[in-house]
């Protein structure tokens, strides 16, 4: 079980051939909100660096490289790698700051692609091709339905709408993780080998709801148990009448971590919860006030 360090915080954001570090030392301050979620669209991290002079803001553009980095003296990781896609400058005494907003990329959300696949090409053919047009790097392809096309397929405006199409198609999820594209089964995810507990940065205790699930193909029951217990879960749980499946959902807050994100297996141990379960979304979050990881599983 990783114990994490609550002090010694750390922040470094590359933006082009700029490095701003914040250790509560460098005598510089930043903030930011990095949401992540599995869809394919790319969600938009805000960085506030303060104390930043006129010359440093002049050297930063749209479409420069954005990096991300937090977390603690010794265990610093990338929560957002992506571009510039907006720079606010704000001159307030008594400071001077400035707000980066970044998305994965520009380029792949508004490219755009006509071509028609012949009839018989499989689901995986055109997810493949798509992925290449928009020269993006490949995380993992693993589609629980291969579907193929009789009368072949016709794609035409955004190649980002066609191919969470053609992932619907196959029963899978299109989304962006740490710049790269991944389509596979809503259940994917990739191990963290990290217990999250109060000793390892836990904060309160998970919050349980039921969410309505419109398909699945999980094995139901008939009712929800009506007596609390203590729950340990190791695999999915599904309540209701087969026509209106519900599916447990946990959010969860922690210290900030940057190896929880979008489709991390992750195993909580609370009071009253035993789970393994996996990141839909949430958000890495750094203020004056909170150094925190926000998340939703399932």
């Amino acid at each position: 079980m990783t114990q994490i360090n609550a002090f010694g915080r750390e922040v470094e954001v590359l933006v082009g051939d700029l490095r701003f570090y914040m250790d509560g030392q460098s005598g510089l301050d930043i903030e930011f909100d990095v949401p992540f979620d599995d869809d394919v669209i790319p969600n938009e991290a805000t960085v506030t660096i303060y104390n930043v002079s006129s010359d440093t803001y002049n050297q930063i553009s749209a479409g420069q490289k954005l990096i991300i980095n937090a977390g603690y003296r010794g265990d610093r990781g990338s929560i957002f790698v992506g571009e510039v896609s907006e720079m606010m400058p704000f001159h307030e005494k008594p400071d001077s700051r400035i707000m980066i907003k970044g998305i994965d990329s520009h380029v792949y959300v508004e490219a755009q692609l006509e071509k028609t696949y012949g009839p018989g090409t499989t689901g995986s053919t055109i997810i493949n091709d798509l992925i290449r047009q928009l020269g993006l790097p490949i995380g993992k392809i693993e589609l629980p339905d291969d579907v193929t096309y009789p009368r072949g397929y016709s794609v035409y405006g955004r190649i980002v709408d066609s191919l969470k199409q053609v992932a619907t198609d196959c029963a899978a999820l299109a989304f962006m993780a740490r710049g790269q594209v991944y389509v596979c089964s809503r259940f994917f995810g990739e191990e963290t080998d990290f217990t999250l507990s109060e000793d390892t940065g836990l904060i309160g205790s998970p919050r349980l709801t039921m969410v309505d699930i419109a398909k699945t193909n999980l094995d139901y029951v008939a009712k929800q148990p009506k007596t609390k217990r203590k729950r340990s879960t190791t695999a999915r749980v599904t309540y209701g009448k087969k026509d209106e499946e519900q599916e447990e959902q946990f959010t969860v807050q922690s210290l900030l971590n940057h190896r929880f994100g979008t489709a991390k297996i992750l195993q909580v141990l609370s009071v009253n919860y035993n789970f393994v379960y996996r990141i839909c979304r949430g958000r890495h979050i750094c203020n004056d006030s909170e150094f925190t990881t926000e998340m939703e599983l399932m």
